[in-house]
């Protein structure tokens, strides 16, 4: 009985952990998992092919209506961006969790300064994610794929422990039109 319940709150304390996380399933679907042990799928445009839209393309002389292209990365954003803006500067991959603490414009580039936190069961050396600089409609102005932690091997004091934080730095150049919303999305975790 002992047994269940420690597995009870062991399994209730991981759920908190990974709270409101995007999942991505088998079919290629995405679905939101809240905080409430809810869920809610995000509807994302599905890109079409030549033979999707046989039959859909208007004769010469009609009016055709203007359909915006859009990347898929670009459409999640948007959506997310309007329900639930609060996610776009955080990100959360097997335990690890990056969020962007502050940002520094100077004369030729932006500083962010990131908050890298470690819930998985190993030290995590580095961290690699993308950047997605934002305009007010959640399009992207720029991509950087850079690290946004660097421990060195070897060198335990420089790993983000399990149950710790650590703070990153990374720059950017600076972009004219951008209004401060960023977007970060966690690539890799190199743990030891």
């Amino acid at each position: 009985m002992i047994k269940r319940i420690v597995f009870l709150l062991l399994l209730l304390t991981a759920v908190t952990a990974f709270s409101m996380e995007i999942v991505e399933l088998k079919d290629g679907r995405k679905i939101l998992i809240k905080e409430d042990f809810t869920w809610e799928e995000i509807a994302v445009p599905m890109e079409r092919t030549a033979e999707d839209v046989k039959g859909v393309i208007p004769s010469e002389g009609s009016a055709a209506p203007l359909v915006e292209e859009v990347t898929l990365q670009e459409a999640e954003t948007k959506l997310i961006m309007e329900r639930y803006p609060e996610l776009l500067e955080e990100d959360l991959k097997g335990g690890v969790g990056v969020e962007v603490v502050s940002s520094e414009e100077y004369r030729d580039n932006i500083e962010f300064l990131f908050k890298v936190t470690n819930n998985s069961s190993a030290s995590v050396v580095r961290v690699e994610a993308d950047i997605l600089l934002l305009d007010d409609e959640g399009n992207v102005l720029h991509t950087v794929t850079d690290y946004v932690y660097k421990g060195f091997n070897r060198m335990a004091d420089t790993y983000v422990r399990v149950g710790k934080s650590k703070e990153g730095k990374m720059k950017i150049e600076k972009m004219d039109n951008w209004n401060g919303k960023i977007r970060v999305i966690i690539k890799n975790v190199e743990s030891r």
